[in-house]
């Protein structure tokens, strides 16, 4: 049975508490929790470690780097190097370490009225539905994916502004909402692969810019926050995500139908 709590948003976990305080309480990317990885990897863990139980709280990064500060979670799973260096620098975290990574893609519908296609590279790709003003639609909340899409429009330098594009619209969702708001829109978005593969597959999008390269790399880190409440079980699962058991779960994650890898482990 499994013993996995996840709350999409922090209202609701400051709604409903944190529960049972025994459990150390993870706080992660949507992205990480809507390709299903965390439903393997917990699990997996628990059985291993049945002293120790998992609670998960699904949020942007900024927002999980916010719980950590406040030492409302016990260990970070996020995507967002400069943030996980700067946590740590700033004694927020204890330790930090790259535990997998995939890349980004950039999405839209079939028909691909921007040319996206053609693309010689992501940015070029942002470009091109700047200049046509295809609908596009952006996280707007500083997480990991934004920080990305914010980054791939500085190498454009092109700054889009909800306020005066009409075609850029701020979504405030995490990345499985947003990709089913841009399938049911006809609209493009920056996503990381694993999500798009679990979810967005189910929606009329496709990947239409989608090359491995390292301006579209993501890497996910495991961090363990500083003063928290149970230090020495997140050690635990923090060593178990970087061990070759843990690395192993990851690199073996599929979804139905789905051949390769979502995330590849760090280690390997």
């Amino acid at each position: 049975m499994l013993r996995l709590l996840r709350l999409v948003t922090f209202l609701a976990v400051a709604a409903c508490g944190t529960g049972d305080d025994t459990a150390i309480v993870v706080a992660t990317t949507t992205s990480v929790d809507d390709s299903g990885l965390l439903d393997v990897l917990v699990p997996a863990f628990e059985a291993a470690h049945p002293d120790v139980m998992v609670r998960v709280i699904a949020v942007g990064s900024s927002e999980a780097f916010e719980m950590g500060r406040r030492k409302d979670a016990d260990l970070l799973i996020t995507h967002n190097a400069w943030e996980d260096a700067q946590f740590v620098m700033r004694g927020h975290g204890t330790e930090s370490s790259t535990i997998m990574y995939n890349h980004f893609v950039v999405v839209g519908p079939e028909s691909d009225p921007a040319g996206v296609r053609q693309a010689t590279s992501a940015s070029d790709a942002l470009l091109r539905i700047a200049n046509t003003g295809a609908t596009f639609l952006t996280r707007g909340d500083s997480s990991g994916t934004h920080a990305k899409e914010m980054f791939l429009w500085r190498r454009a330098e092109f700054q889009p502004d909800p306020a005066t594009h009409e075609w850029y619209v701020e979504s405030g969702v995490g990345m499985g909402d947003l990709l089913r708001i841009a399938g049911e829109r006809g609209a493009y978005t920056l996503a990381d692969r694993a999500t798009f593969l679990t979810i967005g597959a189910t929606t009329d999008l496709v990947v239409l810019y989608g090359e491995v390269s390292e301006l579209l790399y993501n890497p996910y880190a495991a961090t363990l926050v500083a003063g928290a409440s149970h230090p020495e079980e997140a050690g635990t699962f923090y060593r178990w995500l970087r061990s070759d058991d843990g690395q192993q779960a990851i690199e073996d994650f599929r979804t139905e139908n789905q051949e390769a890898p979502l995330f590849h482990p760090a280690r390997r």
